[in-house]
């Protein structure tokens, strides 16, 4: 049964864009649950009220949280309109992203082609922004970048945006499963409890500059169409 008053935020973003990251921040917060993608779609109502039932089980939490990064999850039209949701749309600069994808996993990467990653992050980007037209004026537009460069203006952004009491902190418990290769993000920052801004990596994958070049005008393009439906843009 679900506790009057409870919610969901939904956060939708794409592979590599400091999700985990962003999700363990919130749900260090005493009244949001939920940091591992639950890998479901949202069709119906039905579908909404079982992840609000799963995560709001413990004293004081009123939000469940997931995070939605491919496009074979959807989200249905009965869901877009019930209003115990709340959006935010997360998007990180092109480059990062496909050389964070090609470094991720093992041989068998498939990502490790810099042509499929500008694939899977085009493709995700042109999703979001379909969901944001749907959402016109009720989501919060992330540029996830500045979770490193400019942590206490996102920890700010979301607290005010999010209605948040007490405002997000900028530490984090990492959970025992936090770092693992199937939950998303397996990186040594992940379990540093606190955000890591200065970050340097073994690898530096070569992109190609086709890749590059489309792959920056699909952000532009969503940055351009987004921020200007967004309730608020961070």
């Amino acid at each position: 049964m679900i506790r009057h008053g409870c919610s969901a935020l939904l956060v939708l973003s794409h592979m590599r864009s400091y999700s985990t990251l962003l999700a363990h921040l919130l749900h260090e917060h005493p009244k949001i649950s939920g940091w591992e993608e639950q890998h479901r779609s949202y069709r119906t109502t039905s579908d909404l009220e079982s992840l609000i039932a799963g995560q709001c089980n413990l004293p004081g939490v009123t939000v469940a949280c997931d995070n939605l990064l491919h496009n074979g999850y959807s989200i249905g039209a009965p869901v877009y309109d019930d209003d115990r949701v709340r959006w935010v749309i997360s998007v990180r600069n092109a480059r990062p992203t496909l050389k964070s994808m090609a470094r991720w996993g093992g041989p068998k990467n498939i990502y490790r082609s810099g042509s499929a990653a500008a694939d899977y992050y085009c493709g995700r980007l042109r999703w979001l922004m379909d969901v944001g037209s749907r959402l016109d004026g009720r989501f919060v537009l992330l540029r996830s970048d500045r979770l490193i460069s400019q942590p206490n203006v996102v920890r700010n952004g979301l607290t005010d945006a999010l209605g948040l009491d007490p405002p997000l902190s900028a530490t984090y418990t990492p959970a025992e499963s936090t770092g693992e290769a199937s939950l998303g993000d397996f990186s040594r920052f992940i379990r540093a409890g606190t955000i890591v801004r200065k970050r340097k990596y073994q690898l530096d994958p070569p992109l190609a500059a086709v890749d590059i070049r489309r792959s920056n005008e699909q952000r532009r393009l969503l940055i351009d169409t987004l921020a200007a439906r967004a309730a608020v843009v961070i």
